[in-house]
């Protein structure tokens, strides 16, 4: 859901920050340029400060929080794919913006973008499974490896089987 946030919002930004230039760009990279300068986790405490704890608003808001990563890794694609032949081409043909962005330099964005959307699977299960540890995700009774981690830290001496089990399940998820 993260990830899929994420897209809906990133990648549409992308493409028609890449494609237009101009003030709109600039003032899209100033913004995504200040949002990536801080920590996902921190930008995600201040977002739950704000609107309270829970697994929806913290999927929210960690989907709100990888927006700009995508859309500058769209963007950056754009700006290559803007000045190809296939594009002058098309753009003479008569084809109107959405359709050029979303038919043609789309489907030649999608390599790159599935590998950071890839990417930032592992790390959007690291940042949820972090806030759940701390106590800022899921609450009881639903399970989630965070909190499982955070509930078996106390028998870390006498049962550590308790929070490693978890922290493993963890480890090879994000690496897979």
């Amino acid at each position: 859901a993260v990830v899929a946030i994420s897209m809906i919002l990133g990648i549409p930004a992308g493409l028609f920050a890449g494609y237009y230039g101009g003030k709109a760009d600039k003032v899209m990279m100033w913004v995504t340029n200040i949002i990536v300068s801080f920590p996902p986790l921190l930008l995600a405490f201040v977002f739950v400060a704000v609107f309270g704890s829970g697994f929806e608003k913290v999927v929210l808001a960690l989907g709100v929080i990888y927006v700009p990563m995508l859309a500058r890794t769209t963007r950056s694609i754009v700006l290559t794919q803007r000045n190809q032949t296939y594009v002058e081409a098309v753009e003479a043909m008569g084809y109107g913006t959405g359709k050029i962005l979303f038919k043609h330099i789309l489907p030649n964005c999608m390599p790159t973008i599935l590998v950071q959307v890839t990417l930032d699977i592992g790390n959007a299960i690291l940042d949820l499974a972090a806030m759940s540890f701390l106590g800022l995700g899921v609450k009881p009774p639903v399970s989630d490896w965070g909190a499982m981690l955070e509930d078996g830290r106390v028998y870390l001496l006498t049962q550590p089987l308790q929070a490693l089990a978890p922290g493993i399940m963890i480890v090879v998820t994000v690496v897979a």
